[in-house]
């Protein structure tokens, strides 16, 4: 799956994805986005969130 990626963007991965049956099936596609005030994303809380830490 890497070569889907931005180059630039952190990729973390969360417990709550996996392969789907078909994946040329997609039912649903979200667009998340965050923002927060400079520096406020290096303290590990947002990756926790989508990682269910």
């Amino acid at each position: 799956m890497e070569d889907i990626w931005y180059p630039k963007a952190k990729v973390v991965l969360s417990p709550f994805c996996d392969e789907r049956d078909d994946p040329n099936d997609v039912s649903l596609l979200v667009l998340h986005n965050i923002s927060l005030p400079p520096g406020q994303f290096e303290n590990g809380h947002i990756e926790a969130f989508f990682r269910a830490n």
